[in-house]
């Protein structure tokens, strides 16, 4: 048990302060990376062994996170990542 960690191993709500709960964490950088274009902040909340789960397969580096994301802003120049893209 951490100090974020109930000793049930529930997530106490400093484990994601600011943010009002995890869903509310997840969907302000969702937003911040894809529909503000802030791939630069990616550094803010990924380490750099990241794993990231997508439709495509699963990712397993910072490099590949990276570069996958510069495709997809490339494919995507008016969004469609973020939770109000298209």
């Amino acid at each position: 048990m951490d100090g974020d960690t109930r000793a049930d191993g529930a997530l106490l709500p400093s484990a994601y302060a600011p943010y009002r709960d995890p869903r509310d964490y997840i969907l302000s950088w969702t937003d911040a990376i894809w529909i503000d274009r802030g791939l630069g902040r990616l550094a803010e909340h990924y380490d750099k062994a990241v794993q990231v789960h997508t439709a495509y397969g699963e990712t397993y580096d910072w490099d590949h996170v990276v570069q996958n994301s510069l495709q997809k802003f490339a494919a995507f120049p008016n969004g469609g990542g973020g939770h109000g893209g298209t």
